[in-house]
């Protein structure tokens, strides 16, 4: 059953003045139409590197599989018998573990107390669908050597949160076992787009423009059907999905993708936690160095991946 609010009807200060920043940024890509690959990257990663650091010991270090980066995130305090894989956000097309979401894995990390594993998956449009989704499940397996399904949590936020859904729509279609829980951070589930939201929350919205799904579409899917499941989990069938905690803010242009998902899995008897919280930016959790409500909704997927 979806949660009410997660909290009273206002941001707080600090995340109201941070948004008034981020719609700087956002005003930039306005009447462009087209956001540069390149331009995007190197946007996305000084927004990440802006956002004050909190020195946290968190020990790093890089596996590589064939090729394929993995970053392990490893805090001090932690169950040696549980561990997250996360899949990072950044409109399938830029950001990595280590620069853009380094802040956000290590704290998470810690609130856990598990290790969180990172993929650095293959970006569009040098390698579109399915080359990040294929990646996923490469890492997946590869931690099935050694841990079992049921110790295993599958994390993501924004593009990593629907590439989350779709490694285990993927996973569960080719027979594979689940991991014990799901948590997605205002997840892409439609890159159809054909969400309310896209259209009623484009002036709210202070970090995403509403027209990127449509540039992200094209460049990720390469002219694939936009409502194949893999591609655009809302349009998969969630049964025998594990439980799964979704977080999204009000004011998201993504908010619809979170809700319509929420709602087909409590049709599919999954069970979904859907937290809804109000006027924050786009994957707020990102940045908990700078607003609280970051903190509080870390602390909130810590216990609901303890637990």
């Amino acid at each position: 059953m979806a949660k009410d609010w997660k909290q009273t009807r206002f941001c707080s200060v600090r995340a109201f003045l941070f948004q008034q920043l981020l719609k700087l940024n956002k005003r930039f890509w306005d009447g462009r139409g087209e956001i540069p690959v390149a331009l995007a990257r190197e946007r996305l990663d000084k927004l990440a590197a802006r956002v004050p650091k909190v020195p946290m010991k968190v020990d790093c270090s890089v596996h590589k599989l064939d090729g394929l980066a993995i970053h392990w995130f490893l805090p001090p305090d932690r169950t040696k018998n549980r561990l997250v894989l996360y899949l990072h956000g950044g409109a399938y097309m830029a950001g990595s573990p280590m620069t853009t979401h380094r802040e956000l894995i290590s704290r998470l990390a810690i609130r856990a107390g598990m290790a969180f594993v990172a993929v650095n998956y293959r970006k569009a449009p040098e390698h579109p669908f399915p080359a990040g989704l294929e990646d996923g499940s490469k890492a997946y397996r590869w931690l099935l050597e050694t841990y079992n399904a049921d110790q295993i949590s599958v994390m993501g936020d924004s593009a990593g949160g629907g590439l989350a859904l779709a490694l285990v729509l993927l996973l569960r279609d080719e027979g594979l076992p689940l991991p014990a829980k799901i948590v997605a951070l205002s997840p892409l589930a439609d890159l159809a787009g054909t969400g309310l939201s896209l259209q009623q929350n484009r002036d709210t919205d202070a970090m995403v423009p509403a027209w990127l799904i449509n540039q992200v579409a094209n460049l990720y899917c390469g002219g694939k059907e936009l409502t194949q499941p893999y591609i655009s989990p809302l349009y998969g069938d969630f049964h025998g999905f594990p439980d799964t905690l979704i977080q999204v803010s009000d004011s998201e242009v993504l908010f619809d993708d979170s809700r319509r998902v929420a709602d087909k899995m409590r049709a599919a008897g999954v069970p979904v936690q859907l937290d809804i919280w109000h006027k924050l930016p786009h994957v707020w959790q990102a940045f908990a160095a700078v607003i609280p409500e970051g903190c509080a909704a870390i602390n909130d997927v810590a216990r609901f991946l303890r637990s």
